[in-house]
């Protein structure tokens, strides 16, 4: 998506950035991308208060504690910044 310009982001040269990232596959394994990816979705999903989503306390606590460690345990490696 970078290198069909499909993605703007204001003051960040995306040309540059589309060639300088490897391809996902060099980045993680699928697996570790999907996991995290549906776990920190949900969690978000079910971690806020609005008209359409759950207001979890779990999911709450699962974003507000150490993701890293929580991932590790699955044996995915992620740096949240």
């Amino acid at each position: 998506m970078w290198e069909t310009g499909a993605i703007s982001v204001p003051g960040a040269d995306v040309t540059a950035l589309a060639k300088s990232t490897p391809p996902f596959s060099e980045l993680c394994p699928n697996w570790h991308a999907t996991e995290t990816l549906q776990a920190l979705c949900l969690a978000h999903m079910d971690a806020h208060l609005d008209a359409h989503l759950k207001d979890n306390s779990a999911a709450c606590a699962f974003l507000d504690h150490d993701l890293d460690r929580a991932f590790a345990a699955r044996g995915i490696d992620l740096q949240v910044a």
